[in-house]
């Protein structure tokens, strides 16, 4: 529930965008009329973590395909995972295998997986095809335990019903109950097949090196297609049927990529960085407010995908003990501290569980870029923003300044055009406008005390008298002459 209304909070925030952006779900294509629809095969991409987003355009899609009349719906798939409730999945798989328009997959480009809970998902199409150095398995545990209803529109491909039946028999008594990819079930449970093997297993019917390929195999499921002679007099299928290929709109594409465990991290690691920058800048308020923009989208991340709580406060202290060392002006102990928090806390901010993990690079990309932030980026734009180019700053030492940010007990202070950062020992604020005495310099922080206006009454009545007595003297060395 909590995670609940943190989504909701963070989408209230940013509600605006949506006035701007296509509408949620949707896929980014022409009306279709039934008639015209009626020839149309519909690709539609599902790609990254299956997440409550990516789950709600496939279930448009399924809406879209059957409203429009289409005769058949292609997933083309790259996604090693499910961050969605098992309800969630279950209802999808339902929808899928009940769906009056038969729905494929193809799991592809080269390179593409489809492992964990979406390998699952995909056992509930009526066909798949796998590209040459895509892999489909992995299964894991299992979450859509129910064998599929394959007397609507059809049976799967795979679905044998007495060697599925034997399946979940043998494996009920560990308490699987595997219904899902019926004999190859034990063997994509913890490991992955390529293509070829799909082929030999006859989970997939045909070679499948591109979605085009796989579709003009699938005259079973209603796709249409003639063979032709090619260029050099080789027979070849041509499409007859139409193809429409649809994707995330702009605001969704936006909230299913910051849900990705990498960009959800770095958004992190960016938002805490620029909030120090700002703070010890003391700047006009953009590395601020980029910083607010990227925790805002952050937080959403975070609150999508199965992040650990102790990593989400690791890196924050992180940031802190880095800030400690930005205040005395050079990397200490709290450096250290901050560096092997960080590296913890990326650690253990994803555990890995429905694909919703990090690979080493972004690991380390992350604390790099972190660390040479703070104790490098950072020091050089306080250096530059808060020092002139005289060297040597022994001079400052009992100048006057005058309080451009309240000093309480830190601020600016305004000396010679030049603005510094000041600390202020005395409980009293030094407020705007104020002027203040330079004591001590620590760091990069000069030590102010405020100037008593009464003093600089006393000085100048001094200053004043020195002035006349200096005259007087003047005048009486002139006279000398004179009487001589």
């Amino acid at each position: 529930m909590t995670r609940r209304l943190l989504i909701a909070t963070v989408l209230a925030a940013i509600a605006v965008g949506i006035f701007t952006a296509p509408a949620p779900a949707t896929a980014q294509t022409s009306p279709q009329t039934t008639s015209q629809a009626s020839d149309t095969a519909i690709v539609t991409k599902i790609s990254g973590l299956l997440d409550p987003v990516m789950a709600d355009f496939l279930e448009s899609s399924l809406d879209e395909a059957a409203n429009t009349g289409a005769v058949l719906l292609v997933l083309q798939v790259n996604s090693k995972g499910a961050i969605i409730s098992d309800s969630k999945l279950e209802s999808l798989a339902n929808r899928i295998a009940a769906s009056p328009v038969p729905v494929a997959a193809w799991v592809g480009p080269t390179g593409a997986r489809a492992t964990g809970k979406v390998a699952q998902l995909l056992a509930y199409t009526r066909a798949v095809g796998i590209a040459p150095g895509a892999r489909l398995g992995k299964t894991g545990s299992d979450v859509l335990r129910q064998p599929p209803d394959t007397t609507v529109g059809g049976s799967l491909a795979w679905y044998d019903p007495d060697s599925s039946s034997s399946a979940s028999s043998s494996s009920s008594s560990a308490g699987t109950g595997r219904y899902i990819w019926g004999r190859h079930a034990d063997r994509l449970i913890d490991s992955t097949i390529s293509s070829e093997e799909a082929l030999s297993l006859g989970i997939a019917p045909t070679p499948a090196p591109t979605v085009g390929d796989f579709l003009v195999n699938l005259d079973d499921l209603g796709f249409q297609s003639a063979e032709i002679a090619n260029d050099d007099g080789q027979p070849q299928l041509e499409p007859l049927t139409r193809v429409r290929f649809t994707r995330l709109g702009v605001f969704d594409q936006l909230l299913h990529t910051v849900a990705s465990p990498p960009i959800a991290y770095a958004l992190l690691l960016v938002a805490l960085w620029l909030f120090a920058f700002e703070f010890f800048l003391a700047g006009v308020g953009i590395a601020g407010a980029t910083g607010a923009l990227s925790l805002l989208l952050a937080s959403y991340g975070l609150a999508v995908l199965p992040a650990s709580v102790l990593g989400i406060a690791l890196l924050v202290f992180s940031a802190f003990a880095y800030c400690v060392d930005l205040q005395a002006g050079s990397p200490r102990f709290w450096t250290l501290i901050g560096t092997g928090t960080l590296v913890w806390g990326t650690i253990v901010l994803f555990n890995g569980d429905n694909g919703a993990g990090m690979s080493w690079i972004p690991m380390m990309l992350g604390t790099a870029g972190m660390l040479v932030g703070m104790v490098w980026v950072t020091p050089v734009g306080v250096r530059s923003r808060f020092s002139t180019p005289t060297v040597g700053r022994e001079w400052m030492i009992g100048e006057e300044g005058e309080a451009v940010e309240a000093i309480n007990p830190d601020g600016v202070l305004k000396i010679g055009g030049t603005l510094w950062q000041a600390h202020s020992r005395r409980a009293a604020p030094i407020a705007i406008g104020e002027k203040a005495k330079v004591e001590e310099l620590v760091g990069l922080t000069l030590m102010v005390e405020p100037v008593d206006e009464d003093d600089n009454s006393a000085d100048d009545a001094s200053a004043d008298d020195t002035s006349i007595n200096n005259a007087v003297e003047d005048n009486s060395s002139a006279k000398e002459p004179a009487k001589s």
